[in-house]
């Protein structure tokens, strides 16, 4: 029943100020070979993608760097750890509010999938129409670790509300999912990246207008705050 106090919260974002600002000041004088660390924060399919393309980043310039990350899967959750000065870097497919620094870092479109041991996957050079397609059972995310998706649209962004699907499979796993996916089993849908990654074939698919897209933010309260930050932001 311990909560920390409105002196306590306005403390805690002071207190990382000052250490933020006592590690840049360590970091120019010793010509970027002191030791930082670096807290980054997400939902975990976008810590696996973009943070990790950052952190190659930070590490070229910063060789002697040490990294955190922490899975957030609801971006109010990602933005408070920002706040709160737990996390140097968040993120999000929500755009974040104001008082925070954000930066666009992609556009990315979902896609239906299979594998290569699908039935469907005989017909994968051709359009396959989406009555074909709804003969076969599905695997969904059993909440948003895809990311955010619109009011009309269900976790993985799929319109069942216009496109009824038979769903035999829910995961609340990425590595679940794909495995599940993987085994013939199952369709899927898809952030593009994701299905690229994993080696998944893409179907084409007519008869249906619908298409979930995402944008993905990268945010922080302040890069100027960092120096090592305001490099690579």
């Amino acid at each position: 029943g311990i909560k920390i106090t409105p002196a306590g919260k306005l403390l805690q974002k002071k207190a990382s100020q000052i250490i933020n600002l006592e590690n840049t000041a360590r970091m120019e004088i010793s010509g970027n070979q002191d030791h930082i660390q670096v807290t980054m924060c997400g939902e975990e399919l976008l810590l696996a993608k973009y943070a990790i393309e950052l952190t190659n980043k930070v590490s070229d310039i910063y060789p002697d760097t040490s990294f955190k990350y922490t899975t957030r899967n609801e971006a109010k959750s990602v933005v408070q750890k920002i706040l709160n000065g737990e996390a140097h870097l968040g993120f999000t497919t929500s755009l974040p509010p104001k008082g925070l620094h954000s930066k666009k870092l992609a556009k990315i479109k979902f896609a239906t999938c299979i594998a290569k041991n699908h039935p469907l996957y005989k017909l994968s050079n051709k359009p396959i129409h989406i009555d074909k397609l709804l003969e076969y059972p599905f695997v969904i995310p059993d909440k948003q670790i895809l990311g955010k998706t619109k009011e009309n649209q269900s976790v993985d962004g799929w319109r069942d509300d216009k496109f009824k699907r038979s769903i035999k499979f829910q995961a609340s796993s990425i590595k679940v999912l794909e495995s599940i996916l993987a085994s013939g089993q199952a369709i899927a849908y898809l952030p593009e990246y994701l299905i690229q990654d994993s080696g998944f074939t893409v179907l084409d698919i007519v008869g249906c207008p619908y298409f979930c897209e995402q944008f993905i933010y990268m945010i922080c309260r302040d890069p100027k705050e960092l120096g090592w930050l305001n490099q690579v932001w």
